[in-house]
């Protein structure tokens, strides 16, 4: 199943000079169309060439499959892992651990299903703390995957010679530095880069309400109507919180390890599908793919769903070269973990393994007629219903819960999905986005698209314009070699499109962090295809990761310097009352917050900012036009009170009244954030009287 393209035939009788000429011209001109292609796809273009951008796609696609038939010899720019038999076992007396683990990880489990869903009612699973439930969860996790995935018998373990023991270690190493660079970018400047909470609030509240303590609340139910998500990331934030302190940094930390962990996992998975070199660049361009790091720096759970995602299929992909039971308990585990954070993962990545699968048994009927039951067996049936256990078993909790509760199962897709109303006003009224922009949105987000929302923002598509064209030679390099299992990528990308093209508005990039592994792989498979052809041979690779680090380098400048300062003016359109929040979160208990603004959030939403920000308790917020701000409102605030003022810097008529009421008192102060000095309000602290 694991194996490379080969070419033979007439092609193959071709002298080597020309061949040689043939396939470098053809790569070039390829290269050259692909280029041309991404030129017209540019967001500058404002979609005016998009069929022109296809058809020089296309034409190139048609060069780099002309490229790789006639270079034929080969065609293993990347090398495709071989299928590996299972080791021989050793004769052993059978051991009962494995199922005394399981049967321990089924009574887990059970006991955190009564707990969140109350079925029997048993008094001693009331008022279980998170810290107990969650415990319960990795045990439940770690339990039943121990016990699915145990073999009887001990294997034999090859010997491993001085030189692989090397290149491991060097391979670990590599991994491991790219890994901590990963981590390193996505805490660098954490808190200030972006001062501004972006869409965060749900969490941010959801983390206040549990700093006091509380053991009545269940672990798996979803913590907000809107972000109707299980408890579970909250839970995690509130963990580091407690230690860091109420700050962005210590909100947005969870975000920032589960990002950096995704290097290694994808890293697993390209080790499996394709070779080393390809997982080594795939991995160093995850690293720095600016969605992926923007989503690692922000305090949603959206992050959690491709690591999981890309950990279930590294995990599928091993246990289908392997063949060991354990890897496919640990590919069902974390698929089943997938259920637990955004509806993006709970919805692409079952339906991704399921169909990858199912092309896999059928691609021999569709390119070799009779040879369906060899590849079957290899499929290893007994495997893939280890991993259809574990990911029903892990994912159980969830739906019980809310099936307890009578909550919706699929929350999101009820209030951003589409339904039949709106298809038959797409149809007739073309609003809000025409039937076409439905189809062809979800794809040019990847090549033409900015993001619609300001998740994310900037103005650039989710790959970099000029990394388009090895996206494009990835895409095309793939599609030509689709008998190989690393069409699980193009899958991949395939069903995230269709899914998006089921939402209201299909640009919001939040619904496609579930991908961004693949975009980072398809890169190096682009870089790799193109370089191997040009320069077959191990001569090349230190080109490979010269330029490959090269982009790496250019997608981490573009983000910390182009795309944030761009992003922190887009999501500031006139003055930041949310960044007075942040100033008045260390104010004395009892202070009174006044923000006089004419577009500023409105009070219910700045007291939740500052809910979680402030360190004493009492403040309070209150917001008044420009207009409504007059004497007889400053008369009637208590004197003995202190009063922090927020006013527009040129609002001359707001600063006299001041002047009038404090006279010498005032002292003007800005934000020593990172906020645009134009959109920074101006701040008059007042302390109180006493006595009034």
């Amino acid at each position: 199943m694991f194996k490379s393209i080969s070419f033979s035939g007439r092609l193959a009788r071709i002298p080597i000079t020309r061949r040689r000429l043939g396939v470098t011209g053809l790569t070039l001109a390829a290269g050259g169309l692909m280029t041309a292609s991404a030129y017209l796809f540019r967001p500058a273009t404002a979609g005016g060439l998009l069929l022109e951008a296809a058809l020089l796609m296309l034409a190139g696609g048609l060069a780099l499959w002309g490229a790789t038939a006639w270079q034929g010899y080969a065609a293993r720019e990347t090398r495709e892992s071989r299928r590996v038999e299972p080791l021989p076992s050793e004769p052993a007396a059978r051991s009962r651990t494995p199922q005394i683990a399981l049967g321990l990880g089924l009574a887990a489990l059970l006991a955190l299903v009564e707990i969140n869903g109350n079925f029997a009612g048993l008094a001693a699973l009331q008022n279980v703390s998170l810290r107990a439930q969650f415990g319960l969860l990795v045990a439940a996790v770690a339990l039943i995957t121990w016990g699915l995935g145990a073999e009887p018998g001990a294997r034999v373990k090859a010997p491993v010679s001085r030189r692989a023991a090397l290149a491991l270690g060097l391979e670990v190493g590599a991994l491991a530095t790219i890994t901590l660079l990963a981590l390193f970018l996505r805490v660098w400047h954490l808190g200030d880069a972006v001062h501004k909470f972006v869409d965060e609030i749900h969490f941010s509240t959801a983390v206040a309400g549990l700093l006091p303590g509380t053991n009545e609340i269940d672990l798996l139910a979803p913590f907000a109507g809107i972000t109707a998500f299980p408890w579970l990331y909250p839970f995690w934030q509130s963990e580091v919180v407690f230690v860091g302190g109420r700050t962005l940094e210590s909100l947005r930390l969870v975000s920032a390890v589960l990002g950096a962990l995704n290097i290694p996992a994808l890293y697993l998975l390209a080790r499996t599908l394709f070779d080393r070199t390809t997982a080594l660049m795939a991995a160093l361009l995850l690293a720095s793919f600016p969605p992926h790091l923007h989503f690692s720096r922000i305090a949603l759970n959206n992050i959690a769903d491709p690591l999981f995602g890309t950990l279930a299929l590294a995990f599928l992909a091993r246990g289908l070269k392997t063949g060991r039971r354990m890897d496919y308990a640990v590919a069902g585990a974390a698929l089943g973990l997938t259920q637990y954070f955004y509806e993006g993962g709970r919805l692409l990545f079952p339906p991704l393994a399921a169909a990858w699968v199912l092309l896999l048994a059928i691609m021999p009927r569709l390119t070799r007629r009779g040879r369906g039951d060899a590849i079957e067996r290899r499929l290893n049936r007994r495997g893939l219903m280890t991993a259809a256990l574990a990911a029903v078993l892990v994912g159980a909790p969830i739906y019980t819960t809310l099936l307890a509760n009578d909550l919706p199962l699929m929350p999101r897709m009820g209030t951003v999905a589409v339904g039949g109303t709106y298809w038959q006003r797409v149809m007739t009224e073309g609003t809000p986005q025409t039937l076409e922009q439905h189809i062809l949105r979800p794809f040019l987000v990847y090549v033409h698209m900015p993001e619609t929302a300001l998740f994310y923002g900037g103005d650039q598509p989710l790959v970099l314009e000029y990394l388009v064209p090895f996206l494009l030679l990835g895409v095309f390099g793939l599609l030509w070699r689709w008998r190989t299992p690393g069409n699980l990528i193009l899958l991949w990308v395939l069903l995230t499109s269709m899914g998006n093209m089921l939402m209201t508005e299909s640009a919001v990039f939040a619904r496609y962090v579930v991908v961004f592994p693949a975009l980072a792989l398809l890169l190096a498979l682009g870089v790799r295809y193109l370089l191997a052809l040009l320069w077959p041979g191990r001569a090349a690779l230190a080109l490979l990761l010269a330029l490959t680090a090269f982009m790496a380098l250019r997608q981490g400048v573009y983000y910390f310097d182009r795309h944030l300062e761009f992003y922190n003016w887009q999501i500031r359109p006139t003055y930041d009352s949310e960044d007075a929040m942040f100033r008045s979160a260390g104010f004395p208990a009892g202070t009174q917050v006044h923000v006089i603004s004419q577009g500023s959030y409105g009070a219910q939403y700045l007291s939740g900012v500052l809910g979680y920000l402030a360190e004493n308790p009492g403040l309070s917020v209150d917001v008044v036009l420009p207009e409504d701000f007059n004497r007889a409102y400053l008369d009637g605030l208590p004197p003995e009170a202190d009063h922090a003022f927020y006013l527009e810097p040129y609002d001359v008529r707001a600063i006299g009244l001041l002047q009038q009421q404090y006279g010498d008192l005032l002292d003007p102060r800005f934000s020593p954030y990172n906020v645009p000095p134009e959109r920074q309000l101006v701040l008059f602290y007042i302390p109180g009287t006493p006595g009034g």
